[in-house]
Order: structure tokens, then C-alpha cells, then sequence
């Protein structure tokens, strides 16, 4: 009878710590959308969170970088980070997330550049240059 005791006391600590990791996950809200097209304007609503998806490979040594202050009356970065590809070949490129929260209304740019942070004369690799549009 003990064991069945613990056994069930077990069990509970499990449930608590899924119920515990399930309501930490609800909490820190995701973005809603991601976009990968600068050639779309994005609408977003003011307190909403979007990401922008870019293709990168850090293994060439380049990254994203901002190519301008953003506007930050009405968006600020949340995060960026770098997701691997989901294959173990060397050389292959993965995607940078960035992720931004709107906080007030109006229209603003991101403006992205892809370039070797330690090559500060080389012109950048690629550039990107996101319109959002705040309601």
C-alpha cells in the first residue's frame, strides 16, 4: 500500500509540472503571424507581436542586423535568434527569427542588412526592408 501511495504522489508532481509548463507556455504569447515577404506590407494591431523570417547561414559567417533604428514609439525587438536547419549536413543555412511587438499606432520601415559583423567597410550582403502598419 505504500508504494501505491507514492506512486500516486509521483504522479501528481508529473501532472502539476505539465500543468505548470503548459500555463507557462500560454502565457508568453508567440507571435501571431511570420512573414518572409518584404514585398507585402504587414498589419498588425497595436500590442501584437509578428515575426520575420529570413534565410541565413551562419556558417558562411553572415548574420542580420538592424540597417536602422527602429521607430521604437511603435515597435521595439522583442528577440531575434538564429534556428539551425533540422539536418546534421555541414554548410546548410537555417532562418533568423525576428520577432517585434507593436506599441503604438502609425506606419514605420525595418530595414535589415546581411552582412560579417567584423567587416564594418564591406557593403552588405543582402538587405531587406520590412513596411508595417500599426492600428
Amino acid at each position: 500500500m505504500e508504494r501505491s501511495r507514492a506512486g500516486r504522489g509521483l504522479g501528481l508532481v508529473v501532472l502539476s509540472l505539465v500543468v505548470t509548463s503548459w500555463c507557462a507556455c500560454r502565457a508568453a504569447k508567440p507571435p501571431q503571424e511570420a512573414y518572409t515577404d518584404p514585398n507585402v506590407a504587414l498589419q498588425v494591431r497595436v500590442g501584437q507581436a509578428f515575426a520575420l523570417t529570413l534565410e541565413s547561414n551562419r556558417t558562411t559567417g553572415y548574420q542580420w542586423e538592424l540597417a536602422e533604428p527602429l521607430n521604437g514609439a511603435i515597435l521595439k525587438l522583442a528577440n531575434s535568434e538564429y534556428k539551425a536547419p533540422g539536418t546534421t549536413r555541414v554548410g546548410t543555412g537555417g532562418h533568423e527569427v525576428w520577432t517585434f511587438q507593436s506599441v503604438g499606432k502609425g506606419k514605420t520601415k525595418i530595414a535589415l542588412k546581411y552582412v560579417r559583423p567584423w567587416e564594418k567597410s564591406a557593403a552588405p550582403a543582402r538587405s531587406e526592408t520590412f513596411e508595417v502598419i500599426i492600428r
